[in-house]
């Protein structure tokens, strides 16, 4: 895989030597690059807490705006609420999880649940949150520090599974954007004078996209977003030239055919 990827990216006119790979192995390929693009992304998704302190100031705002009837004593929550509210793409609700595919912080009686498509993924309670005492409305300062280190505890817990789900939607992500590319390029070919199957069509786009992952991986490594703008015009050059190298190839398999004749 490291020739095809090195041949794609600086020889581009060679391509045309991969046309008999194998279609499993051009989309283990694929999913190889969508990978390794998704890679910075993904070991920041498991090393930097998603409780950011913007994200911790914005929590308690929220529990401060909506002053939920709430509170926890030694151990145990008595709540009038039954209303939650979402914090981005997180429900936070009371008592017990909606009937939802979306992902739920529940503060039950003994302690707090997470969900994820109606699954209690972890559940831990309240005096192992350091929340055994606790008035939700968050209107004294011992309650918001206590809310904090909640917040501490929960990402110990939290982390993995946000983590895990959030990168393997990158990766799906990339994955399918590479499918979209190197579809939509082997597409364009069609209308080519010189025909050629859509099977190989797609094979040289898939290894002529490879700059493309190439280029966001330096782009999300150095912060160079600008460099995304010439990466969605690469894979198009290459295919170009791939093509026309199959064509050259070609040209010298139909000569040499007429000279042993």
């Amino acid at each position: 895989m490291l020739k095809r990827i090195q041949i794609s990216v600086f020889q581009p006119s060679k391509i045309a030597f991969f046309l008999k790979d194998k279609m499993g192995y051009v989309f283990l390929y694929m999913a190889l690059l969508a990978f390794i693009a998704s890679l910075p992304i993904i070991i920041k998704s498991y090393v930097l807490s998603p409780f950011t302190p913007e994200v911790e100031q914005e929590l308690i705002g929220l529990f401060i705006q909506k002053a939920p009837d709430c509170a926890i004593t030694n151990g145990e929550m008595t709540c009038v609420t039954t209303d939650g509210f979402t914090y981005k793409d997180m429900r936070i609700h009371f008592n017990e999880p909606y009937d939802t595919f979306e992902t739920q912080l529940v503060f039950e009686k003994t302690g707090l649940g997470f969900y994820a498509n109606r699954t209690q993924i972890e559940s831990l309670t309240y005096l192992e949150l350091g929340m055994e005492n606790f008035d939700f409305d968050l209107t004294e300062t011992k309650d918001i520090e206590t809310f904090k280190t909640a917040l501490v505890k929960l990402d110990a817990n939290y982390r993995s599974f946000y983590a895990t789900g959030f990168s393997l939607g990158i990766f799906i992500s990339n994955f399918v954007l590479y499918l979209a590319i190197a579809g939509i390029m082997a597409l364009s070919y069609g209308v080519r004078l010189q025909k050629l199957n859509y099977r190989y069509r797609f094979i040289m786009a898939a290894y002529a996209s490879t700059v493309y992952f190439i280029i966001a991986l330096i782009a999300e490594l150095y912060g160079l977003g600008i460099l995304m703008l010439v990466g969605m015009i690469l894979p198009f050059v290459m295919m170009a030239m791939a093509f026309n190298g199959l064509i050259r190839m070609s040209k010298v398999v139909i000569r040499k055919k007429d000279d042993e004749e």
